[in-house]
């Protein structure tokens, strides 16, 4: 378990589960909760009883709605800009170790994605999107470059469908092909992405059936 109430880690078998613990917030990232998450996902790659990394967002609403810009704007407003910005410093440092993690990271996404959510799921090896899944990078819409590695992602999605920044949304539904061709590495049922992952550790947050 984390010292921080807001990330959980879980093993369950051979599996290092992580689940981002803010529903209230929709699991906006906080700066603690990314130096919880490198410090964990360090301790795992040198274990060798943690074959793989699985990834979750509590609650039903979002996987992550970004990072928790309520506590950047507070330090903006009272003149601490510059206490804001190892934020970011190490937000981009953990999205480029999880590219570059040595063994299977899933990120199970049910729900909204969009910002520092993106980063931490994006860059693993596998993505699997839930039939709630919405995808996001709301700045693109008022011309603002998006982070988290969203410029490498966005320019090669298959059919051009992160160059449309007047739809910021690009939900997962029968009438999108944008699930299998984009973001997540597949696409399925919140129903079947539970019953494939039977010993997950239910987090206090987490509605029974995602248990």
């Amino acid at each position: 378990m984390s010292a921080d109430p807001d990330i959980v880690f879980d093993r369950c078998g051979a599996a290092g589960v992580v689940t981002l613990n803010r529903p209230q917030a929709l699991n906006a990232v906080t700066h603690g909760m990314v130096h919880a998450l490198a410090a964990k996902l360090e301790e795992w790659a040198c274990d060798p009883a943690i074959t793989r990394v699985v990834v979750r967002g509590a609650g039903e609403r979002a996987f992550s709605a970004g990072g928790d810009i309520r506590a950047l704007y507070d330090l903006g407003r009272a003149g601490r800009q510059a206490e804001a910005l190892p934020f970011w410093r190490d937000e981009y440092t953990l999205n480029a170790f999880i590219k570059h993690y040595p063994k299977p990271y899933v990120a199970l996404i049910d729900g909204i994605v969009m910002g520092g959510g993106v980063g931490v799921s994006i860059h693993g090896s596998h993505r699997v999107a839930g039939e709630k899944f919405q995808f996001a990078m709301p700045e693109v819409g008022i011309g603002f470059f998006p982070d988290v590695g969203a410029t490498w992602l966005l320019p090669r999605m298959p059919g051009e469908s992160g160059l449309e920044p007047p739809t910021p949304w690009l939900p997962a539904s029968p009438r999108t092909t944008f699930p299998p061709r984009g973001f997540p590495s597949c696409s399925m049922p919140c129903a079947a992405m539970c019953r494939s992952m039977p010993c997950l550790p239910p987090s206090p947050n987490l509605p029974g059936k995602a248990r």
